[in-house]
């Protein structure tokens, strides 16, 4: 009888013991996740990063298109603001109080059983914005989480062709040339900076490229530094360097601050 009783605890200490073993590895599983210790995490910096700067100007585009409601934004003041915005795009975007669904072609908004009824229902949250991001960025294949990818996004989203055309600029400027932006013109002064390491050694750090440009909206005019891959705000917009020629250099290159060629991006669709 005491021999059973001794094997009867063993077999419960060791039963407790991996229970305990198993809390213990959730726990650190969990604490792992929350702080991004994961690298292939799906919920990443980058794509964090992404969220955040579409989320930012997607909603200032709303706020100066049709203004800023109240109880926040739904799926048909969205598609008032952003016609290239479809109804699969709000497929599954999480609201204050339910989910959008799409039934027959139309964007249907669902109640969450537990929840009360009030005038924000079917506002969208953070979370929801993401999930249109990502639907919308699968439809136009423009999934790639980088800031010139996210503004071509926004730019199909606004979804009118004269207004993309009219602020994107697609030829490339030189130092000292004048071309429309927007409702105004932008000037490149100068080259400020080019520390990008040579292709043909290994460097420490990337280095970047830095322009001085002049934007002119009379009667008002900005001159600004612009580093290549970041955005700066300008009155009617953002501008974002997004293209150098030459794009690599090597160690032997001698290239004149004259030559060089400079793509930008402009999102504001005309909005002043």
């Amino acid at each position: 009888m005491a021999e059973r009783r001794v094997v009867w605890l063993s077999w419960l200490i060791g039963s407790v013991g991996v229970i305990v073993f198993v809390l213990f590895l959730a726990i650190i599983l969990r604490a792992f996740l929350a702080f991004d210790f994961f690298p292939f995490r799906p919920d990443s910096q980058p794509d964090r990063a992404a969220a955040a700067y579409f989320q930012e100007k997607f909603l200032r585009y709303a706020a100066q298109s049709v203004g800023q409601p109240i109880e926040g934004y739904d799926a048909s003041v969205l598609m008032t603001a952003f016609p290239g915005l479809r109804p699969e795009d709000f497929e599954g975007v999480e609201t204050v109080e339910g989910t959008y669904k799409i039934q027959d072609g139309n964007v249907t908004f669902v109640r969450k059983e537990t929840q009360y009824v009030t005038a924000a229902e079917d506002a969208i949250t953070d979370k929801g914005f993401e999930t249109l991001r990502q639907n919308a960025a699968r439809r136009l294949e423009l999934t790639e989480n980088d800031r010139a990818t996210t503004n071509e996004l926004l730019r199909s989203l606004v979804g009118s062709k004269n207004l993309m055309e009219s602020n994107r600029i697609s030829e490339p400027f030189r130092v000292g040339e004048t071309k429309p932006l927007g409702d105004g013109t932008l000037t490149v002064n100068a080259l400020v900076e080019d520390s990008r390491c040579p292709i043909d050694v290994t460097c420490e750090q990337a280095g970047t490229v830095r322009v001085r440009v002049t934007f002119t909206n009379n009667p008002d005019s900005t001159t600004t530094v612009v580093e290549y891959g970041t955005t700066v705000p300008l009155k009617g917009g953002d501008l974002t360097l997004e293209e150098i020629e030459p794009n690599e250099l090597r160690t032997t290159d001698i290239v004149p601050p004259e030559t060089y060629e400079f793509t930008f991006s402009f999102i504001g669709m005309g909005i002043k």
